[in-house]
């Protein structure tokens, strides 16, 4: 029922994990996948051709999972005897790279950027119907790229045309972040101080209408951890948020670094790395079910240490298969703020915590993720409402995004828009002619303010 699972199918039925880099997998995937469906039809022999290319010991570009989300759609169809059609499937990316938009970036033209937005992006733009906007780096933390504003002026100016989507009865506004510092509620608290206008957010419905709004990593990471069944997790978190969002689903019974009680980081796991203070973890530490990576700010060769032990006697119990490990979000880094000077002050991401613990096993651990691109963070948005999704129809959505390797590149996946703003972790320098089409954005504008 979900993407995740039918590529799960068509990997065990081509023999082939997905590779980091394209390797062969067989010598007929063709004749392997055309067994699946009882009839031939076009969406077969598509699906044989991509299967083939990603199979390809010299393919270049593998395919996307909007490729074979298409294509699985129509092999559904013809399993349950309907005609397949052709699926139609916007070209998001293309829309804006024309030849003057890649030479505007290419050349850090800024104005110019302004200019093609005015005669053409604006106007589809509008035609949007929801609004999902990424946080950090796009509503905070932001950097103006020209360097005439100072943060808080330019995120002032963010915010009010922010409040203006939000007054347009037509739209609906999302806001969805990697981040999972905080519980929703606390995102809602963070963006009304900084006066976006959600209403009296004092009055508990209007807080309650805020919140559905807001979709952040340790929301998500909670509902997976509830799906899967996951009961004692083992937590690494420098903040109570990703901790109270486990407790609004039952699951209390973790074993985390962060003393909710204190709210502060428990000293006992701001020590070294030693034999004799894991040995005295490992009491705490037997029957976790899960490692869940978060945004942790205390991360340590300790908490790292305990992880991979954890994950390690988990394997040794089961005979080589580990508990899972779970991080909340895949970014590989992130944006604080800025100096002085306007350069940027860099973050270690979340992704790249969750790497730390994965790539101390040979092969690195598989890790599940969560937050953008991932396929979970994207059913939960496209899921109908009465499903326990959000609903969003892909087509007249458009996210609003600082990281191309999030933001952007889950806006391909699920087919939406995706605006690239240039306020936080990447630069125009990044999405140039050779960009991965997967990381290509639909419009780039200097910040949100020029919306």
């Amino acid at each position: 029922r979900t993407l995740s699972a039918d590529l799960g199918a068509l990997r065990g039925l081509l023999g082939a994990s997905p590779p980091a880099s394209v390797r062969s997998v067989g010598p007929s995937p063709r004749a392997r996948v055309a067994a699946l469906v009882p009839a031939p039809g076009d969406a077969i022999g598509r699906l044989c051709a991509t299967v083939e290319a990603w199979a390809s010991p010299v393919a270049v570009s593998p395919p996307t999972p909007n490729d074979f989300n298409a294509m699985l759609a129509e092999l559904r169809k013809l399993g349950a005897g309907e005609p397949a059609a052709a699926p139609e499937v916007e070209a998001v990316a293309p829309e804006a790279e024309t030849s003057e938009a890649v030479s505007a970036r290419n050349g850090d033209d800024l104005p110019e950027l302004r200019r093609l937005w005015s005669e053409g992006g604006q106007k589809k733009f509008d035609s949007m119907s929801t609004l999902i906007f990424d946080c950090d780096g796009v509503l905070w933390s932001v950097t103006d790229p020209e360097g005439r504003e100072e943060p808080e002026a330019l995120q002032h100016k963010i915010v009010e045309r922010v409040n203006k989507a939000l007054r347009d009865e037509a739209k609906r506004v999302l806001f969805v972040t990697n981040n999972s510092q905080r519980t929703r509620r606390g995102f809602v608290e963070k963006l009304s101080g900084m006066g976006v206008s959600f209403g009296d957010v004092s009055d508990e419905k209007v807080m309650a209408r805020a919140e559905a709004s807001v979709v952040s990593a340790g929301f998500g990471t909670a509902i997976l951890l509830k799906q899967m069944g996951i009961k004692r997790p083992f937590v690494l978190t420098s903040t109570p948020g990703l901790l109270e969002e486990l407790d609004l689903v039952g699951i209390s019974e973790y074993v985390s670094t962060f003393d909710k009680k204190k709210n502060a980081q428990k000293e006992e796991y701001l020590c070294p790395l030693a034999a004799d203070t894991v040995q005295r973890f490992a009491g705490d530490l037997n029957g976790v079910d899960a490692v869940v990576v978060g945004w942790d700010f205390h991360l340590n060769a300790l908490t790292v240490g305990l992880a991979v032990n954890a994950l390690r006697w988990s394997m040794e119990e089961s005979g080589g298969q580990p508990i899972p490990l779970i991080t909340c979000s895949s970014d590989s880094g992130g944006v604080l703020g800025s100096l002085e000077d306007g350069r940027k002050i860099r973050a270690v991401g979340n992704g790249a915590m969750g790497h730390a613990i994965a790539s101390c096993f040979d092969p690195p651990l598989e890790q599940l993720f969560h937050g953008k691109p991932s396929p979970t963070l994207r059913n939960l948005l496209l899921e109908s409402q009465d499903a326990g999704g959000f609903g969003v129809d892909p087509a007249t959505a458009v996210m609003i995004g600082d990281t191309i390797e999030t933001d952007v590149e889950f806006a391909n996946s699920a087919g939406m828009h995706s605006l690239f703003v240039l306020t936080g972790v990447n630069s125009l320098a990044d999405m140039s002619d050779g960009t991965d089409p997967r990381r290509r954005s639909t419009w780039v504008l200097p910040s949100f303010a020029d919306a």
